[in-house]
C-alpha cells in the first residue's frame, strides 16, 4: 500500500479526504516492510493535524459583523402645578408617570474576539411620561402662578407653628419679614440652614408659601405659618406637616 499526496482525481481506485489528500491503494509486493508503512502512516498523521491547526487558527480570526443594541431609561420626572379641582392645602396626584427610555443600535465587527470597529446605525427615542402633583391654589400669590410647573427637590415632615401680622406675633417689626416682604397668608418663617430663604414651598393642609422669615425659635425641622388673624395661628397649635420643598432657581 503506498500513500500519495497528490490533486484529486477521477481515479475509480482512488479515495478522498476532506483535506484533498489522496490515499491510494496499489496492488504491490506482499512482502512489504511494516516500518516503512507506519513511518508514512506516521507523516499523513502530521499532515492533517497541521491542516486542521491552521483552519482553526483561520477560524479563530475570521472577520464578522454583529448587530447589538443598548439601551437606557430615563426616570420620569415628578412635577407639581396648581389646580382649581384641588381643594385649598392640599396635593394630590393628578398623573401616573412612565419612565422613557433611549435605545442606540450599532453595527459591531469583530477580528476574532477583538472589536475592530462600532458604527450606530440608529437612534430610537421616547421621552418619560411625568408625574403630576396638582395643587390647591390657596397660598402665597397662587393665582400668579397658574400654569407654572414646579419640581420638588425634597419631601420633609416638619413641625409646625403660627404666628400672625401684628407687631406683637412679629417682635415690633411691623410685619416686615426677614426678606423685607409683608407678612400675611402664604409667608413662612424657617431655618435657612435647612430650606434657604426665598424657597418656594407647599405645606400640606396649609397651601403654597414663600420662605420669607426666620424666628428664634424656628430651628431645625420647624416651620412658622403666617395667619392673617391672632386667632386663626393660634387654631394651629402644633401639628406635624408634610413640607414639599421645590428647586430654589425656579
Amino acid at each position: 500500500m503506498n500513500l500519495i499526496l497528490a490533486s484529486v482525481t477521477g481515479d475509480r481506485q482512488t479515495n478522498r479526504d476532506s483535506w484533498g489528500i489522496i490515499i491510494k491503494l496499489q496492488p504491490g509486493k506482499r512482502n512489504y516492510q511494516m516500518r516503512n508503512c507506519s513511518a508514512k502512516l506516521f507523516a499523513l498523521a502530521v499532515i492533517v493535524s497541521l491542516l486542521t491547526s491552521a483552519q482553526a487558527k483561520q477560524s479563530e480570526h475570521a472577520v464578522r459583523k454583529e448587530t447589538k443594541t443598548e439601551s437606557k431609561t430615563l426616570a420620569s420626572p415628578t412635577v407639581y402645578e396648581f389646580s382649581r379641582e384641588v381643594g385649598p392645602g392640599r396635593v394630590v396626584k393628578q398623573q401616573i408617570g412612565k419612565p422613557g427610555y433611549v435605545k442606540k443600535t450599532y453595527e459591531v465587527v469583530f477580528d476574532g474576539d477583538k472589536v475592530v470597529s462600532k458604527s450606530l446605525i440608529k437612534t430610537e427615542k421616547v421621552e418619560p411620561t411625568p408625574t403630576i402633583m396638582a395643587m390647591g391654589r390657596k397660598g402665597y400669590n397662587g393665582s400668579r402662578h397658574v400654569g407654572l410647573r414646579l419640581h420638588c427637590t425634597r419631601i420633609l415632615e416638619m413641625t409646625a407653628t403660627g404666628y400672625d401680622t401684628s407687631n406683637r406675633s412679629n417682635g415690633g417689626w411691623g410685619g416686615r419679614t426677614s426678606l423685607g416682604v409683608k407678612a400675611g397668608y402664604g409667608i413662612v418663617a424657617v431655618d435657612p440652614r435647612l430650606i434657604k430663604l426665598g424657597t418656594l414651598v407647599f405645606v400640606e393642609g396649609y397651601g403654597f408659601a414663600l420662605a420669607a422669615d426666620t424666628g428664634g425659635a424656628i430651628k431645625g425641622k420647624r416651620i412658622d405659618l403666617c395667619f392673617e388673624s391672632a386667632s386663626m395661628a393660634e387654631a394651629i397649635g402644633r401639628r406635624k406637616v408634610k413640607v414639599h420643598v421645590f428647586d430654589s432657581g425656579q
